[in-house]
Protein backbone atom coordinates (compact mmCIF):
# COMPACT_ATOMS: atom_id res chain seq x y z
CA UNK A 1 0.00 0.00 0.00
CA UNK A 2 1.47 3.48 -0.61
CA UNK A 3 0.53 6.67 0.61
CA UNK A 4 1.24 10.02 -0.45
CA UNK A 5 3.45 12.26 1.48
CA UNK A 6 4.86 15.99 1.15
CA UNK A 7 8.12 16.23 1.00
CA UNK A 8 8.38 18.56 3.87
CA UNK A 9 6.65 15.35 6.37
CA UNK A 10 9.73 12.84 4.66
CA UNK A 11 11.11 10.70 7.55
CA UNK A 12 11.45 7.59 8.54
CA UNK A 13 9.85 7.96 11.86
CA UNK A 14 6.01 8.31 11.55
CA UNK A 15 3.73 9.09 14.31
CA UNK A 16 0.37 9.53 12.71
CA UNK A 17 -0.39 8.32 9.06
CA UNK A 18 -3.34 9.83 7.38
CA UNK A 19 -5.04 7.22 5.75
CA UNK A 20 -8.25 7.62 3.73
CA UNK A 21 -8.87 10.87 5.57
CA UNK A 22 -8.68 8.91 8.84
CA UNK A 23 -5.50 9.38 11.03
CA UNK A 24 -3.65 6.12 12.47
CA UNK A 25 -1.97 6.51 15.43
CA UNK A 26 0.56 3.72 14.13
CA UNK A 27 4.37 4.39 14.84
CA UNK A 28 7.60 2.85 13.20
CA UNK A 29 9.73 3.02 10.73
CA UNK A 30 8.16 2.83 6.89
CA UNK A 31 10.34 2.20 3.60
CA UNK A 32 10.02 5.84 1.62
CA UNK A 33 10.41 5.47 -1.83
CA UNK A 34 9.80 8.68 -4.11
CA UNK A 35 7.99 10.09 -1.47
CA UNK A 36 5.70 8.03 -0.81
CA UNK A 37 5.24 5.67 2.19
CA UNK A 38 5.69 2.19 1.93
CA UNK A 39 3.33 -0.04 4.60
CA UNK A 40 4.05 -3.69 4.49
CA UNK A 41 0.68 -6.02 3.53
CA UNK A 42 1.32 -7.60 6.86
CA UNK A 43 0.56 -4.52 8.57
CA UNK A 44 -2.81 -3.94 6.34
CA UNK A 45 -3.22 -7.64 6.93
CA UNK A 46 -3.52 -6.99 10.24
CA UNK A 47 -6.22 -3.90 10.15
CA UNK A 48 -8.17 -5.63 7.59
CA UNK A 49 -8.38 -8.96 9.59
CA UNK A 50 -9.56 -6.83 12.49
CA UNK A 51 -12.51 -4.73 10.04
CA UNK A 52 -13.05 -8.82 9.27
CA UNK A 53 -13.95 -9.55 12.40
CA UNK A 54 -16.25 -6.39 13.24
CA UNK A 55 -17.81 -7.14 10.37
CA UNK A 56 -18.73 -10.94 11.27
CA UNK A 57 -19.52 -9.39 14.53
CA UNK A 58 -22.04 -6.87 12.70
CA UNK A 59 -23.79 -9.71 11.08
CA UNK A 60 -24.10 -11.94 14.32
CA UNK A 61 -25.47 -9.31 15.83
CA UNK A 62 -28.20 -8.67 13.42
CA UNK A 63 -28.69 -12.45 13.82
CA UNK A 64 -28.85 -12.23 17.41
CA UNK A 65 -31.43 -9.19 17.26
CA UNK A 66 -33.66 -11.45 15.08
CA UNK A 67 -33.93 -13.38 17.89
CA UNK A 68 -33.71 -10.77 20.84
CA UNK A 69 -36.44 -9.14 19.32
CA UNK A 70 -39.09 -12.30 19.59
CA UNK A 71 -41.77 -10.43 20.55
CA UNK A 72 -41.65 -7.57 18.14
CA UNK A 73 -43.39 -7.61 14.37
CA UNK A 74 -41.74 -9.59 11.78
CA UNK A 75 -40.59 -6.95 9.97
CA UNK A 76 -39.08 -5.08 12.61
CA UNK A 77 -36.53 -8.44 13.03
CA UNK A 78 -35.91 -8.80 9.07
CA UNK A 79 -34.95 -5.26 9.63
CA UNK A 80 -32.91 -6.13 12.42
CA UNK A 81 -31.03 -9.06 10.09
CA UNK A 82 -30.90 -6.70 6.79
CA UNK A 83 -28.85 -3.89 8.73
CA UNK A 84 -26.56 -6.32 10.31
CA UNK A 85 -25.88 -7.78 7.15
CA UNK A 86 -25.52 -4.22 5.41
CA UNK A 87 -23.24 -2.25 7.66
CA UNK A 88 -21.21 -5.71 7.49
CA UNK A 89 -21.08 -5.06 4.38
CA UNK A 90 -19.70 -1.63 4.14
CA UNK A 91 -17.05 -2.56 7.02
CA UNK A 92 -16.09 -4.99 4.25
CA UNK A 93 -15.88 -2.67 1.41
CA UNK A 94 -12.97 -0.83 3.13
CA UNK A 95 -10.85 -3.50 3.30
CA UNK A 96 -8.21 -4.96 0.83
CA UNK A 97 -10.31 -8.23 0.15
CA UNK A 98 -13.32 -6.43 0.04
CA UNK A 99 -12.17 -4.04 -2.64
CA UNK A 100 -10.87 -7.21 -4.96
CA UNK A 101 -14.23 -8.59 -4.58
CA UNK A 102 -16.03 -5.02 -6.04
CA UNK A 103 -13.34 -5.26 -8.76
CA UNK A 104 -13.65 -8.69 -9.47
CA UNK A 105 -17.27 -8.35 -10.06
CA UNK A 106 -16.97 -5.45 -12.56
CA UNK A 107 -14.57 -7.07 -14.39
CA UNK A 108 -16.66 -10.48 -14.30
CA UNK A 109 -19.73 -8.57 -15.02
CA UNK A 110 -17.93 -6.59 -18.21
CA UNK A 111 -16.79 -9.93 -19.50
CA UNK A 112 -20.73 -11.03 -19.28
CA UNK A 113 -21.34 -8.08 -22.09
CA UNK A 114 -18.58 -9.58 -24.11
CA UNK A 115 -20.26 -12.71 -24.46
CA UNK A 116 -22.43 -13.51 -27.85
CA UNK A 117 -25.72 -14.91 -26.37
CA UNK A 118 -27.49 -17.48 -28.28
CA UNK A 119 -30.50 -16.20 -30.19
CA UNK A 120 -33.75 -17.61 -29.58
CA UNK A 121 -33.90 -20.55 -32.27
CA UNK A 122 -30.81 -21.56 -31.13
CA UNK A 123 -31.84 -22.03 -27.25
CA UNK A 124 -35.05 -24.03 -28.48
CA UNK A 125 -32.87 -26.48 -30.83
CA UNK A 126 -30.45 -26.97 -28.33
CA UNK A 127 -33.26 -28.03 -25.70
CA UNK A 128 -35.07 -30.09 -27.62
CA UNK A 129 -32.11 -31.90 -28.52
CA UNK A 130 -31.36 -32.39 -24.61
CA UNK A 131 -34.81 -33.53 -24.11
CA UNK A 132 -34.55 -36.06 -26.77
CA UNK A 133 -31.73 -37.39 -25.45
CA UNK A 134 -33.04 -37.65 -22.18
CA UNK A 135 -35.60 -39.61 -23.20
CA UNK A 136 -33.48 -41.84 -24.89
CA UNK A 137 -31.40 -42.49 -22.70
CA UNK A 138 -34.18 -43.25 -20.02
CA UNK A 139 -35.18 -45.55 -22.18
CA UNK A 140 -32.39 -47.41 -23.10
CA UNK A 141 -31.48 -47.54 -19.25
CA UNK A 142 -35.10 -48.82 -18.01
CA UNK A 143 -34.26 -51.67 -20.90
CA UNK A 144 -30.49 -52.42 -19.54
CA UNK A 145 -32.34 -52.55 -15.91
CA UNK A 146 -35.60 -54.66 -16.88
CA UNK A 147 -32.55 -57.05 -18.97
CA UNK A 148 -30.75 -57.24 -15.59
CA UNK A 149 -33.18 -58.03 -13.60
CA UNK A 150 -34.85 -60.35 -15.61
CA UNK A 151 -31.60 -62.41 -15.70
CA UNK A 152 -31.08 -62.38 -11.92
CA UNK A 153 -34.33 -64.04 -11.86
CA UNK A 154 -33.08 -66.80 -14.47
CA UNK A 155 -30.20 -67.35 -12.48
CA UNK A 156 -31.72 -67.19 -9.51
CA UNK A 157 -34.27 -69.86 -10.68
CA UNK A 158 -37.24 -67.78 -9.81
CA UNK A 159 -37.64 -67.49 -13.93
CA UNK A 160 -41.29 -68.57 -15.52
Amino acid sequence: MLLRIPNEYMTCNITNVQIYGNVSSWSGSYTLLHGFIYISRAEWGRVDKIKLGFAFLLMAGGIAGFYYLRDSAMVIRVISVLLGFVLAAVTIWFTTQGREFYAFSRESSEETKKVIWPSRKETVQTTGIVFAFVVVMAIFLWLVDASLMLAMKYLMGQGD
